[in-house]
């Protein structure tokens, strides 16, 4: 919920600021005061039109950032979605995204420009155990990470999701 809300901070701020390279090593667990962003050395503001794609750890990047179209706060969305464990409605360890992905054909790992060209078109996502969660869970993760951006809830509505969870 802490992640959430930072993102809500960041996303509603005038001007909009834009993390860019939100993952689980970003955000330090405070059993006092919740979960804090940090390294925000990427971060810009959203009007920023010098903005780079390609910013970041590619393993929590939205495909639209791998592929240089657009950074908006979507983007951060994505990268939530990674970070998400479902299984405690929280943050994944530090484990790298996508480090134990193989080609079946070979059972080699992947190189890192295959795994980026596949989650730009869709064919690989994080993998979480989903087995002992709740359905909404799997899907609430599932929509963050959704290939197009304009299909990602928003950073108020994802706080409201929570919110009311938590409260149930």
């Amino acid at each position: 919920m802490s992640i959430a809300r930072g993102l809500v901070y960041l996303h509603t701020f005038v001007p909009t600021i834009i993390h860019r390279d939100l993952k689980s090593r970003n955000a330090l667990p405070d059993s006092k005061k919740g979960t804090k962003l940090i390294d925000f050395g990427t971060s810009r503001e959203e009007v920023d039109t010098d903005m780079n794609c390609g910013i970041g750890t590619f393993q929590w990047m939205a495909p639209e950032v791998i592929v240089g179209t657009e950074y908006t706060i979507a983007a951060g969305i994505y990268s939530f979605g990674a970070v998400f464990e479902p299984k405690h409605y929280f943050l994944t360890n530090h484990s790298v995204l996508y480090s134990d992905a193989k080609n079946p054909s070979t059972g080699r790992l992947y190189p890192q420009q295959s795994i980026m060209t596949m989650v730009t078109v869709g064919e690989i996502r994080p993998k979480f155990n989903y087995h002992d969660t709740l359905t909404w869970v799997h899907e609430f993760g599932k929509q963050c990470m959704a290939s197009n951006s304009l299909d990602r809830p928003t950073t108020l509505s994802i706080t409201a999701i929570l919110q009311r969870v938590k409260t149930e």
